[in-house]
């Protein structure tokens, strides 16, 4: 049955292209047996045997003939018109089906993306559910977890700042001894919010900043000023300090948050704190 109909589809093809060549056809025919017949009419118009009579009656036929030339030329000229009109409105329609299709994949990957983004934030806010603490003998969750250890990090330093080592030393020193238990909580944390920020950064999107800012206005004072420290004093969150310092996630920071209230700028670059 497709065998038959492909072949029904080509025999109305080739029926419509002997139509299409018809008309041109007759119109050829036409043309010719009025030349063979014009000498025929013509001496019947003129009524006489006498060829040059007949040959000046023809001649006054010229003016028509210049007419009939000159209509030929407009028609070819209106003809390259109305094709040169349709080439243009070709090009127009292919240039606006173009830019839909631009928006139309636009639209879809930044779908895509959100839906990743969201998803990635919700997972992220999970995981700071399930942190814990231990404040005075009971378990604490979520975020006042940043609170107990940003306490623990004041105590530890207060108790270290009377000898002869600068605040940010003592800092470093007393990040160095609670490191193998911070970096057992907070691990996990901050990897996923690195994660979150590069994958925003390498999206592509035009306003991917948009995005970071979501991120960033979720972040409690006490996590920022952790987020300060293990950026400012590790090696391993380079990349972290590195995006902070491009999406100025330290933006909300403030004097509560510090510990020994260092000069911020010896830390981090100012972009960290004000986006240019």
């Amino acid at each position: 049955m497709a065998g038959r109909d492909g072949l029904g589809g080509g025999g109305e093809m080739k029926n419509t292209s002997s139509s299409s060549w018809l008309p041109f056809a007759l119109l050829v025919v036409v043309v010719i047996i009025l030349w063979l017949m014009s000498p025929v009419v013509i001496n019947l118009i003129s009524g006489s045997n006498d060829l040059a009579g007949k040959g000046q009656f023809g001649d006054s036929y010229g003016a028509l003939n210049a007419l009939f030339s000159g209509l030929a030329f407009a028609g070819l000229g209106y003809a390259i018109y109305l094709q040169r009109q349709e080439l243009a409105e070709t090009r127009k329609s292919l240039l606006d089906q173009k830019q839909d299709a631009k928006i139309q994949n636009d639209g879809l990957i930044r779908q895509s993306f959100e839906n990743v983004f969201f998803q990635l934030l919700r997972q992220h806010s999970e995981l700071i559910g399930t942190l814990s603490a231990n404040r005075n003998g009971q378990l604490e969750f979520g975020r006042w977890c940043f609170q107990d250890w940003f306490h623990n990090l004041t105590n530890r330093y207060q108790n270290k700042s009377n000898n002869t080592l600068g605040s940010i030393k003592i800092v470093k020193q007393v990040l160095q001894e609670m490191d193998p238990a911070l970096e057992q909580s907070t691990g996990h944390y901050f990897r996923s919010l690195f994660g979150i920020l590069r994958f925003a950064d390498q999206s592509g999107l035009p306003n991917k900043e948009t995005y970071i800012q979501l991120v960033r206005n979720q972040l409690s004072t006490y996590e920022i000023s952790i987020l300060f420290y293990r950026c400012a004093i590790s090696d391993d969150y380079m990349g972290l300090k590195l995006l902070v310092e491009k999406y100025a996630l330290l933006r909300h920071i403030n004097d509560s948050c510090f510990i020994a209230r260092p000069d911020r700028k010896e830390l981090f670059k100012t972009t960290a704190y004000t986006k240019n």
